[in-house]
């Protein structure tokens, strides 16, 4: 199944079905696909991206919307979005405009219905805006359909899931490259040559008040020199580290007067553990009080980030913060670790990864059942005596 290899899909049937759907567009479309014209840069000015898929993805695609904005001064860049992930973009300077996008087909709680309805309203929404250029960095039929089926002329992207031949540029898949690099690879069609450059993402004055006006009471003046903030939780059960263990780390970390420990996730992260003693003095429970856009004001002002592959440790490394990850064996850690020169990774090599599963396929979850306490905490040892010295939590007033 050599010849099926560029496609992304595991079983080999799909692969087989994108193959044979490509060979028959690319046979139609020969004639159409002869006349075109080179991209005139000239005669860009409205980009729209597609990002519809999960928070570490839009987070590795940060570095490649920097490198459009500087590059291509004064083109409005549009990107669209699942809705939950809108508001990391709430005051950033280099997306124009996003489309939030519901009941997009990443959902897990979205019938079939209403993904349908999502996707021709979605269609509708940039038919109107008339782009001059898409680019998709996932590679994704769905995408590459919405650009043509819009009038989009130029349309950038992968063909790992098939439809390559209606891309007017389509980029090389290569194995084991980081996700950054692939990112990358797709704007060197537009000349654009420095798209591996991450920056924190930026928030108000006011949104910032907010926060410590809201959690500043709780979190500071902090009793200690170091803020250290942990996530325990993940988007599949395969990604997560057993609650129990993060107890047992959290613990250490305190015993140990490494610091503040905060804790952050969703109502339902907390449901699932670790439970500690609200008395302590060391330990701040913010998870369920939080939201996506709070984050990079807490890491702001914090010095270590914990956790398993996920959205905030993402967040965590593009603000710029010694970051320790828990990489499970789900995804290749090659391609989709966190951006950043302060990542402490910690992992253990199993025979079955990647397996790209929700759920650990073999039952045993050795990825991270192996992962000891002991070899987690002097990870973040390390990234505690990394850390910059300059970070101090502010006052609870934010000021």
């Amino acid at each position: 199944m050599k010849l099926f290899s560029e496609y992304a899909y595991r079983r080999w049937y799909k692969r087989f079905a994108a193959f044979v759907f490509d060979v028959i567009g690319t046979g139609l479309t020969f004639p159409w696909r002869a006349r075109r014209r080179p991209i005139d840069f000239k005669r860009i000015e409205k980009i729209l991206v597609f990002r519809l898929d999960h928070v570490g993805d839009v987070v590795l695609t940060r570095p490649a919307l920097l490198a459009l904005w500087r590059e291509l001064p004064g083109v409005q860049i549009d990107v669209a979005l699942a809705a939950e992930n809108v508001a990391l973009f709430d005051d950033d300077r280099v997306v124009r405009n996003v489309i939030p996008v519901s009941n997009h087909w990443f959902s897990a709680n979205s019938s079939w219905w209403q993904k349908w309805f999502a996707w021709v309203h979605l269609l509708r929404q940039i038919r109107a805006v008339r782009y001059d250029l898409a680019i998709d960095f996932r590679g994704d039929l769905r995408h590459i359909l919405l650009m043509a089926l819009a009038g989009i002329p130029c349309r950038i992207g992968y063909g790992r899931t098939g439809g390559g031949f209606l891309l007017t540029a389509k980029g090389k898949w290569q194995e084991g490259r980081h996700q950054v690099f692939s990112n990358a690879e797709l704007l060197k069609f537009l000349n654009v040559v420095t798209a591996v450059r991450q920056e924190p993402f930026t928030y108000s004055g006011e949104r910032k008040r907010r926060f410590w006006n809201q959690h500043g009471e709780k979190l500071g003046p902090a009793a200690s020199a170091k803020r250290i903030v942990v996530h325990a939780g993940a988007g599949y059960p395969s990604k997560r580290w057993h609650p129990d263990r993060y107890r047992d780390l959290i613990l250490k970390i305190i015993d140990e007067g490494f610091g503040q420990v905060v804790l952050i996730g969703t109502e339902r992260e907390k449901a699932m553990g670790p439970l500690f003693a609200a008395s302590n003095p060391y330990l701040v429970d913010l998870r369920g009080q939080t939201k996506i856009s709070d984050l990079p004001i807490l890491f702001d002002a914090s010095h270590v980030f914990v956790g398993n592959d996920s959205g905030p440790a993402h967040i965590a490394a593009a603000q710029g913060i010694e970051t320790v990850v828990l990489f499970s064996g789900t995804n290749d850690f090659r391609v989709w670790h966190p951006w950043t020169e302060r990542l402490h990774l910690v992992f253990r090599t199993v025979p079955c990864s990647p397996c790209e599963a929700k759920e650990c396929p073999l039952e045993h979850h050795d990825c991270m059942k192996l992962i000891e306490v002991d070899a987690a905490f002097e990870k973040v040892r390390a990234a505690c005596e990394h850390s910059d010295p300059s970070v101090h939590p502010p006052a609870p007033s934010g000021e």
